[in-house]
């Protein structure tokens, strides 16, 4: 586990709990604030719990980085699809889920129906086909996990240039 190998890496234990901590934060933050705006789950747990694991692993530097390394890769990423007239396709896992659900959903009484459907909306953004509302069509771990993998590989390089800011 991240926490039990701190020291391994040269961190301290506290250092590797409050990369945890500011990973989590930060990730729960953002959904929170999503959920105030748009009334609904935008980050996944999983991208929490995975920036939460960056931040263990790599301190809250290494957190701060994964979320904004996996944003700038995933942006530039899905411009680059787009441009060339590409579209990222939802995969036939996420359709049958969405599929399985409605069919339960439909299987209410009627004045039960829109009650489920309105909380299953609010909860989770599978409710929506793909391009309604402003469902993301592209998940954000495999970016995380890319940033980690680059800080694993360069760390001492990326941790100055991402906060060559700060100054000496």
């Amino acid at each position: 586990t991240p926490i039990g190998t701190a020291s391994l890496r040269g961190l301290s234990y506290v250092d590797c709990l409050i990369g945890a901590a500011v990973g989590f934060a930060i990730g729960y933050g953002i959904d929170t604030l999503y959920r105030m705006i748009r009334g609904r789950s935008g980050f996944a747990s999983g991208d929490t719990v995975l920036l939460a694991v960056m931040g263990c692993w790599f301190g809250w530097v290494g957190a701060l980085f994964a979320l904004v390394a996996g944003a700038v890769q995933g942006t530039v990423i899905i411009l680059i699809v787009r441009v060339f007239g590409g579209a990222v396709a939802e995969p036939e896992a996420v359709k049958q889920e969405r599929e399985e659900i409605r069919a339960e959903i439909d299987k209410l009484p009627a004045e039960e129906r829109d009650k489920a459907m309105a909380e299953w909306r609010a909860e989770d953004e599978l409710a929506d086909e793909p391009g309604e509302g402003m469902q993301a069509p592209l998940p954000f771990g495999p970016f995380i996990a890319m940033a980690g993998i680059e800080l694993l590989l360069f760390e001492a390089f990326l941790k100055d240039l991402f906060f060559l800011w700060m100054g000496p």
